[in-house]
């Protein structure tokens, strides 16, 4: 396991609020435009364990679709998701990353007023020179686009939480 990014980002909304918006991806998927042109699909089952979405992208080159799977949910503290890439034609494993999975846990607390999301990301089964470097090489260009991923969802969640 390998802990690929650590980010915090302030919701001016209170935990509760922030918890309803984050542990379900329908809320602000198609709002991100780090999914713009993807699409998302899961079923009318209630946000709980075990919940899936599927990730698909329309662009023909790529022959796969992540696949989420919500791990554990403690409202209004705690979100924790896993993911991995399948083949858009069957159930095998094909990961366009250096890795097999990656797991993302979100803790959220009350801070001032509002909510303080931290959020980790750890990668899995990663192996090889080869693959260790080019995880260390996407850490590092991830991170420089991390700042801008956060501003875009506080602004979605904010707005989508005020109503404004």
């Amino acid at each position: 396991m390998i802990q690929f990014f650590k980010t915090d980002y302030f919701i001016a909304r209170p935990p509760q609020d922030v918890y309803w918006f984050l542990s379900d991806f329908r809320h602000y998927f198609d709002q991100l435009p780090e999914f713009h042109g993807a699409q998302l699909s899961t079923d009318d089952t209630p946000v709980a364990p075990g919940k899936r979405y599927v990730v698909r992208t329309t662009e023909e080159a790529h022959e796969y679709e992540t696949h989420v799977c919500m791990l554990r949910l403690d409202a209004p503290t705690l979100i924790e998701y896993e993911y991995r890439y399948r083949h858009k034609n069957g159930d095998t494993d094909v990961s366009p990353m250096p890795w097999e999975k990656a797991r993302v846990t979100m803790r959220l607390q009350a801070y001032r007023n509002g909510t303080q999301v931290c959020t980790q990301m750890h990668v899995f089964h990663v192996k090889g020179f080869i693959n260790r470097w080019k995880t260390s090489a996407l850490k590092a260009a991830c991170a420089r686009r991390q700042k801008s991923a956060n501003e875009n969802m506080v602004s979605i969640a904010e707005r989508a939480l005020t109503g404004k």
